[in-house]
Parts: structure tokens; C-alpha cells; sequence
């Protein structure tokens, strides 16, 4: 009996821990390089920011693009599967999380924070081309 007792305990601890490293969710960003390129803004819940028609430009080497009502250039990074972060030399930046990413369909649906005009959107972006 005490055999069993142990046995169960230990297989408690090592499914605690095994569930503990492991997640349900599916990463949206398999690499940086899913992101590069030029995508458009389609559809926005907030329209100050960016206008449906707007582009944003994810560059490999770090540089982003903002082509709205005037060009915005900064630089961008992941944070996480689902956080990307984008600076403004003369502006706090924007923190952006991917709700959601479809790779095949080109599609990403995000949620963002817009320290310089204390702002929370979301927009729907559509990838165009390779920059």
C-alpha cells in the first residue's frame, strides 16, 4: 500500500510539472520573419492613429514604417510570441499584442497601446508584399 501511495505521489509531481512546462496555446509568431514585410491596415476600432489604407512595415534589420497621415519610422522588436514592441526616436512608442495571426491567410488582428497619444485600438492588418 505505501509502494502505491508513493507511486501515485510521485506521478502527481511529475504531471504537475509536466502541465506546469507546457502550454494549450499555439504560438502565432513561429519566427521574426513572419512579420517582415509590408501589411495594410483594413480595419481599425478607433480612427485617430491609422485610417483603413494605412501601412506598416516590419523590415528584418529593425527599422519600422508607418505610412499614415504622415511617415513614421522607429524601430520594432518581439517580446514574446504575441508582443511586439515599437520605438519612436521623438515618440514613446507602441506596444503592440497579435489577438490573432493566420499565417496561410496573411491576416493579423491587434491590440495596441499608443503611449504618445494615450490611445488603445485595434486594428486588422493584411500582408501585401515583401517590403
Amino acid at each position: 500500500m505505501r509502494t502505491m501511495k508513493n507511486l501515485a505521489a510521485t506521478l502527481c509531481i511529475f504531471l504537475t510539472a509536466a502541465l506546469t512546462l507546457t502550454s494549450c496555446t499555439e504560438d502565432w509568431l513561429y519566427s521574426e520573419a513572419d512579420l517582415y514585410g509590408r501589411w495594410s491596415i483594413e480595419e481599425t476600432s478607433f480612427n485617430h492613429a491609422y485610417i483603413p489604407g494605412d501601412q506598416w512595415i516590419f523590415s528584418p534589420n529593425g527599422n519600422f514604417y508607418a505610412y499614415a497621415a504622415t511617415l513614421e519610422s522607429g524601430r520594432w522588436r518581439t517580446n514574446s510570441s504575441s508582443r511586439i514592441t515599437i520605438y519612436f526616436p521623438d515618440a514613446e512608442g507602441m506596444d503592440v499584442y497579435v489577438r490573432h495571426y493566420d499565417r496561410d491567410r496573411g491576416i493579423m488582428e491587434v491590440d495596441v497601446t499608443d503611449y504618445d497619444n494615450r490611445e488603445n485600438y485595434r486594428l486588422l492588418l493584411y500582408y501585401m508584399s515583401a517590403y
